[in-house]
């Protein structure tokens, strides 16, 4: 399965801001395409990557969100880097963190390696917080 969750402005929650799980079988991944949102004011945690799970998160921008991303390391894969060139063939787009949790990889050459089909979308960086939150839902 493949999931895009492009330009949107999510606020004020407390966790599983998305949470993305793939089926129980070894072969039913979920490759999710993170890109150009804006977290703000966020308690808890926002992503929650898990089992069978390839998360591409790139330009993207948090504020005021103490825990970015809560992931067993064992489970999850997600990339947040712009390190995206050799897969992809080009940067991916930097996320910025302000006033928030560290926003790290965790086995990102995984996510890289099962992602590198899917080159369509370039999205551009969120620069600031009123980039993404005018264009949510758009």
């Amino acid at each position: 399965m493949r999931v895009s969750l492009l330009n949107n402005y999510i606020h004020s929650t407390s966790g599983r801001s998305p949470k993305i799980v793939g089926a129980s079988s070894t072969s039913a991944n979920v490759v999710a395409h993170i890109a150009n949102n804006y977290w703000a004011n966020n308690s808890g945690h926002s992503f929650e990557p898990g089992k069978n799970a390839f998360v591409l998160a790139e330009g993207n921008y948090f504020e005021n969100t103490p825990q970015p991303i809560e992931a067993d390391p064992s489970k999850a894969s997600i990339l947040t880097t712009d390190d995206c060139r050799v897969s992809l063939g080009r940067a991916c787009a930097a996320n910025t963190v302000k006033y928030s949790g560290v926003f790290a990889s965790i086995n990102g050459d995984s996510t890289l390696k099962t992602t590198k089909q899917y080159k369509e979308i370039t999205p551009d960086s969120v620069t600031q917080s009123n980039v993404a939150k005018p264009n949510a839902g758009q």
